[in-house]
């Protein structure tokens, strides 16, 4: 019995270092997972789209993308989802929880993204500026929003996603319509970028980095990831 207690008395002695962060974890095999962030390593890829994980389980959670795999249902409405986090963000659709809370103004949010970027409006943080005009931003989607007339044509940035599903902005069938997220209930004029929104959810990361291989949900975060390899600063 005192040869069990001295043991876990020295549990944190055997604890295993990050030699890039110094993060400490218990188990080795949780540091070999999580050296992988700094090294970029995704050794799990999916043989239907090849996108690579760094631990398989997230793999597994993405199969369900291909397989059509929902094993989570909503006992209120019945709708069901291919992760067990997105159905505990739908449920309080019906539930009304907003468990994440401003500390300065008391607003409620049912996401911790929302109140990110929420806070913002408080800090006057806004980390996304316009390549055109230099007005800068609260949330990504603003930005996108923020487009110049030059002889006749709208002119785009080159943080702008040209991939054909944001061609589907001026798309007269949405029309006035609300578009609805189905996880979390947040509201889209427009089909492209409730398309674009869902991969918070899915995780999906379509756009990777031709040399160290991180991918991103929205091809202007590649863009702008890509500086730290080609040393571009274009605003200075």
């Amino acid at each position: 019995m005192c040869s069990h207690l001295c043991r876990g008395k020295t549990a944190a002695e055997r604890s295993f270092k990050c030699g890039t962060c110094g993060k400490d974890f218990i188990y080795k095999a949780n540091l070999i997972v999580h050296l992988r962030i700094h090294t970029g390593e995704k050794p799990y890829s999916c043989k239907i789209c090849g996108t690579s994980f760094t631990r398989s389980d997230v793999l597994s959670r993405h199969m369900r993308i291909h397989t059509g795999e929902k094993p989570y249902s909503c006992k209120t409405c019945r709708k069901r989802f291919t992760h067990s986090q997105h159905l505990l963000v739908h449920i309080r659709i019906h539930t009304g929880e907003k468990p994440y809370v401003c500390s300065t103004c008391g607003k409620g949010f049912k996401q911790r993204s929302e109140l990110t970027i929420h806070f913002r409006v408080h800090t006057g943080e806004k980390p996304y500026e316009c390549n055109v005009c230099g007005k800068r931003f609260r949330q990504n989607q603003d930005q996108k929003g923020n487009q110049h007339v030059d002889s006749g044509s709208t002119s785009h940035s080159s943080n702008v996603d040209n991939s054909p599903m944001s061609q589907t902005d001026s798309d007269p069938t949405t029309g006035n319509k609300s578009l609805k997220c189905d996880t979390c209930g947040k509201e889209f004029k427009c089909k492209s970028k409730l398309n674009r929104h869902v991969r918070i959810h899915t995780d999906e990361k379509p756009y990777s980095c031709e040399t160290c291989g991180k991918s991103f949900h929205y091809s202007d975060s590649l863009c702008t990831h890509m500086r730290i390899h080609t040393g571009e600063k274009p605003y200075t």
